[in-house]
């Protein structure tokens, strides 16, 4: 199990729990034998004041028994201001009548760490294990470690196991595996070295010895000179054997309760032997004065041997101790092989939960080379959050324990400014994503958004030719033909969606001078390029043949569309002349009809003059409705277009009217109302079938008034010439409850009579069941127009009425609960509906039944809750105000107890942790910054540089709270921020003119300019703003790039810079709400007691808070991604 706590995460000092991934933070143990749990946890400091009394504060466990980490059922306190150990309830009561004295069920020893930058120690309480089960907490537990104010919550500290599924299971001690038999003989079940069964606390276990006797030897421990007397009362150590336990144990001298010793008559005269007055048993005296002394069980006589009085197994003395005792290792301090260790496991540490342990070792001294971490030698440690990693250099400041710890130079990006990390070396950039920047690309000063190359030698360029990377919609083809790539529109033909590429442009085709231009083809063989490259049937060569054109019509005629044609003037011809972009010879009118004038041709029989010139055409309109000159009977009308059709008008029709397609026809479909061409009143609709043309008198639309029709009259009915306009030809089409008459075809009443009924009578015009009740049989009355059985009981019903209700003489669904099924009641109506009567038909979430309104419900007043209040909402909740709150808390805004709301909450030197909404060290004037790189304290209790040019020094201004030199022109610049603003201070721009061609300035930051989203290609800004002409992440009409993000699904900072955010609890996701600085934070509810179960575990490695998730996702922030000026 994994418990960590950062140093000064929430207090400092003897109440600061500390602790790492090596090295955990709390811990709990139960002995072999079941009888005392041990429950330790690591300070920064020692908890005592020095006259050994502890500080006036608590210590404690929280221990969820229940599965249900909001709440919390026991809790282990230790009292600094009681001086008193005990266990309580969530809400702070004592559990049992039981409490426990620190002095002598908790010790305070070194941690052998330093964590919290001194030297950190370990609390231990040892509590009685039948205690603890008595108390109820057995089965599957989870623990929670903390200090507070007082002996309730973790006011102070709270520190947890990372993995929220880390659990112990505590049970009620086994059946015995041993038993009692005959005084002084070795009982059922042990051996010799352990010959007691001791049933004296938890599961019978075999002991050393059993105190049996007062002033006696007590049952298998030896006898001295002083008598033997069984220890049973520490929970440091089973039971043991020493010289006596009161003083009738002695039978010399008296008993010292602290050693367990007989002060007797002895001189320390002996090296390693037995010392005058003292026995096998306890050979080394400890001169006391005046002839008196204590037998000690042992010496430290030996660096590495046997101590006087110890054996293989425990061969050191120590000393450390109330008594002497034999180890397994002591601490000599001469810094090599501690006494009883060897050389793999060179030094003991005092503080194994078994007792003393050789381990590799306890501090980095212990170690050749390199830093001790988790009590074995390594290269290095990642203990650092900030700063350099012990074991490592200035060079290479961070310890990788991915695989055996080693010193590099950086683990993440953020340990190269403006740079990568690439396997624990930073780099110029780094090739690490397809869309967006890569690593260390992208940033002021970049040439671009792509890393190219690796190591050393990776450099930013605007693109990658492999995959185009770096490229967006307008531009998206990489060219790295010249020294710096570039995005372009195209490269090769290829690249366009149509078209050719023309110097990086897609263009409409290109002249080849081969016949068929690039591009170009079928009807379209040539590519014009006087203007925009387009396409066309010819264009002007300007001499011989024009492009496009052949011999017969060697000239293109670019007046209106693009056409080759025989002439485009006289001149082109011989000795005729052009018209209509034809050669034809001068000619004389001497034939009449459709004869051949003089000087034509049968193809172009008519000679005609216009503007005095003469020339031959195929056909000549002569207006006087007869067959035009070089037409005949059949198609007898000549066009505009010279050619000869059927008609050009109605009146060259004999009968009906001329179409679009210069046929005669029937009638044409003109209007959607009123007559159509070619037919009359009496039929004014023109029908087009398969059949041909034919006016009728209407034509069914589907829908609304049908043509030909009339609002009156809105249906057409029937075939053919047949058809009639009607009111109606079916019910729907009749207003409220009238009918179609389907003999006359108009709406009217369902009916006039009973008659008109069937099975029904008639009334108001409509059949109905019944009027009264003589329209009913006997025993049967009229109900809402239906007729209902008449009931005396429920023999006279039947479903789905079965129930007869007497004082109506109805049959109902129900007269009372009784009558429905087991999870319904029955309402005021009859009916029966889901719900209860009683609690027993009620369960958990909903236990409690709301008799008035007939449903099931968490709570009606606060005693159906296990713990807090019920709202009027019928909701349990652990507080509506600070009255419902123990321990100082205060009721938060979702109904629950915690340390904080507001900064006011919490002490002089304090503000409120948003999170865990506990009081935590901040700063609230610039007193309570006391890292000297950051002194001043900014409006939202954050120590930073400055927040105006006066906390600035050596004339610098404050920019952002960071203070940097001031610029009097742009030559103070560098080239990252070339530009000297209006505030003497470094930045892009001040007008357009200062950034590329394609950019704006806006908010003294060059941003890609646009008139559209879709000249927006940046992913970190894809929105248009048409004000400012400038691309943004998001605008008050288009925040789809906010949509799914945790700051707020609103667009803010509108007039500076936007970016993502909120102005109320509805702009963000379930779980967060909006903070005063308009971005969603997420919410994390403490339970019962003070912490936050589960959700404080989940935060992550290194914090029991979770305030660096806290802290991300308040620096949440919209980036411009642009390509900076080359």
């Amino acid at each position: 199990m994994i418990s960590t706590d950062p140093r000064t995460d929430e207090s400092i000092g003897a109440i600061n729990l500390v602790g790492d991934a090596n090295n955990y933070a709390f811990g709990w143990h139960v002995d072999a034998a079941g009888s005392f749990a041990y429950f330790r946890m690591r300070l920064e400091a020692d908890p005592r004041f020095p006259a050994g009394d502890f500080r006036q504060f608590a210590w404690s466990f929280a221990i969820d028994t229940d599965g249900n980490t909001a709440t919390v059922e026991r809790r282990v306190v230790l009292d600094g201001v009681a001086e008193i150990i005990r266990i309580v309830n969530g809400a702070g009561v004592q559990v049992g009548a039981n409490t426990y004295s620190p002095a002598m069920n908790a010790r305070v020893t070194n941690a052998g760490t330093s964590i919290g930058g001194g030297t950190d120690v370990f609390l231990t309480f040892a509590l009685p294990f039948n205690d603890l089960v008595a108390a109820g907490i057995t089965g599957t537990i989870r623990v929670w470690a903390g200090s507070s104010t007082n002996s309730t919550g973790f006011t102070k500290d709270a520190a947890c196991a990372n993995n929220v599924t880390d659990t112990t299971v505590i049970v009620v001690p086994p059946t015995p595996t041993c038993g009692n038999t005959a005084m002084g003989a070795i009982d059922q079940g042990c051996t010799a070295a352990r010959p007691v069964c001791d049933f004296g606390s938890g599961a019978p276990t075999c002991q050393v010895c059993e105190d049996n006797t007062v002033g006696g030897r007590d049952f298998s421990c030896p006898a001295t000179a002083a008598g033997g007397a069984c220890v049973t009362s520490s929970p440091w150590a089973p039971p043991f054997c020493a010289a006596c336990t009161v003083n009738a144990d002695c039978l010399v001298g008296t008993c010292n309760t602290a050693t367990h010793m007989c002060v007797i008559m002895c001189m320390n005269d002996t090296v390693g032997g037995i010392d005058t007055g003292c026995s096998a048993m306890a050979p080394a005296c400890e001169e006391l004065g005046g002839g008196l002394g204590n037998c000690l069980a042992c010496e430290d006589n030996t660096n590495m041997g046997n101590d006087n009085g110890c054996a293989s197994g425990a061969p050191a003395c120590s000393e450390t101790g109330p008594a002497p005792v034999c180890a397994v290792c002591t601490d000599d301090g001469d810094g090599v092989v501690d006494h009883g260790c060897d050389t793999t496991n060179p030094a003991c540490s005092p503080n194994g939960i078994a007792g003393p342990t050789c381990l590799e070792c306890t501090a980095d001294s212990d170690c050749s080379s390199g830093v001790c971490s988790g009590n074995v030698c390594v290269a290095c440690a990642d203990d650092s959050v900030a700063g350099m990693d012990s074991g490592c250099l200035a060079a290479a400041p961070f310890c990788d324990t991915s695989t055996a710890p080693v010193c590099v130079e950086c683990l993440t990006n953020a340990h190269c400014p403006g740079g990568a990390c690439d396997a624990g070396s930073c780099v110029p950039c780094l090739d690490t994503t397809t869309a967006g920047p890569d690593a260390g690309c992208g940033d002021v000063g970049d040439a671009g958004p792509v890393c190219s190359g690796s190591g050393s030698t990776a450099t930013c360029v605007p693109c990658e030719s492999a995959g185009n990377f770096g490229c967006g919609a307008l531009t998206p083809v990489c060219d790295t033909s010249g020294v710096t790539p570039i995005c372009v529109a195209c490269v090769l033909d290829g690249d366009c969606t149509s078209g050719v590429c023309e110097s990086n442009v897609c263009v409409g085709c290109r002249d080849n001078g081969l016949g068929v231009d690039d591009g170009c083809g079928g009807s379209l063989p040539v590519c014009d390029t006087t203007g925009a490259p387009t396409c066309t049937a010819c264009a002007d060569s300007g001499m011989g043949t024009d492009d496009g054109c052949s011999a017969a019509t060697p000239n293109c005629d670019t007046t209106t569309t693009p056409v080759c044609v025989e002439c485009l003037s006289s001149a082109d011809c011989g000795a005729g002349i052009c018209v209509g972009g034809m050669c034809t010879a001068v000619c004389t009118d001497t034939a009449s009809g459709s004869g051949v004038d003089m000087g034509c041709t049968a193809g172009s029989p008519v000679c005609v003059s216009v503007n005095a010139a003469s020339f031959c055409v195929p056909c000549d309109n002569q207006g006087d409705g007869v067959t035009d000159d070089g037409c005949s009977a059949a198609t007898p009308a000549c066009t505009m277009a010279r050619s000869c059709v059927e008609c050009t008008a109605d009146a060259d029709c004999s009968g009906g009217v001329c179409s679009a397609s210069n046929t005669c026809v029937t009638c044409l479909d003109t209007t959607t109302g009123g007559t159509d061409a070619g037919c009359n009143v009496g039929a004014p609709v023109c029908n087009v079938s398969a059949g041909g043309r034919s006016c009728v008198p209407c034509e069914d639309t589907g829908s609304g008034t049908d043509f030909g029709c009339s609002m009156s009259a809105p249906t057409c009915m029937g075939t053919g010439a047949a058809r009639v306009c009607v009111e109606c030809v079916t019910d729907s089409e009749c207003p409220g409850t009238f009918v179609c008459d389907q003999t006359s075809f108009t709406c009217g009443p369902e009916c006039q009579s009973d008659a008109d009924c069937t099975m029904e009578v008639c009334d108001m015009g409509t059949c109905v069941g019944c009027v009264d009740d003589l329209d009913c049989g006997p025993g049967n009355r009229c109900v809402a127009s239906t007729c209902e059985p008449i009931c005396t009981s429920d023999a006279q019903c039947s479903a789905p009425t079965p129930v007869c209700d007497v004082p109506n003489t109805t049959c109902v669904e129900c007269v009372m609960t009784s009558d429905c099924a087991s999870d319904q009641v029955c309402t005021a109506s009859n009916t029966c509906v889901q719900g209860c009567v009683d609690n027993s038909q009620c369960s958990t979430p909903l236990p409690v039944c709301d008799t008035a309104a007939g449903n099931c419900t968490q709570c009606l007043v606060g005693g159906d809750c296990l713990s807090g209040v019920c709202t009027s909402s019928q909701v349990c909740v652990e507080c509506e105000d600070d009255a419902d709150c123990t321990g100082g808390d205060v009721c938060a805004p979702n109904n629950t107890c915690v340390g904080c709301v507001t900064d006011g909450d919490c002490g002089v030197g304090e503000v409120c942790g948003i999170l865990l909404q506990t009081c935590m060290p901040g700063c609230v004037t610039d007193a309570d910054c006391v890292d000297p790189r950051l002194p001043v304290c900014d409006g939202s209790g954050t120590c930073v540089e400055c927040t105006t040019a006066a906390d600035c020094s050596n004339g610098e201004l404050c920019n952002n709270n960071v203070c940097e030199p001031p610029c009097t022109s742009d030559a103070d610049c560098p080239a990252a921020h070339p530009v000297c603003s209006d505030a003497f201070l470094c930045v892009d721009c001040r007008t357009e003119s200062d950034c590329d061609a394609n950019e704006v300035c806006m908010a003294e930051t060059c941003v890609p300019s646009c008139v559209t989203d879709a000249d927006c290609t940046e992913p970190a800004a894809p929105v248009c703003n048409t004000t400012v002409g400038a691309c943004v992440l998001c605008t008050a009409t288009n925040a789809t790039a906010c949509a799914t993000s945790s700051a707020g699904q609103l667009c803010v900072d509108l007039d500076t810079t936007p970016a993502c955010g909120c102005s109320g609890d509805s702009d963000c996701p379930a779980g967060s709400s909006c903070g005063s600085n308009n971005r969603c934070m997420v919410n994390i509810a403490a339970p019962t007691g003070g912490i936050s179960g589960g959700a404080l575990c989940t935060a992550g490695a290194g914090s029991s808070s979770g305030l660096p998730a806290a802290m991300a996702l308040l620096a949440l922030v919209a980036v411009v991604t642009r390509r900076r000026r080359r």
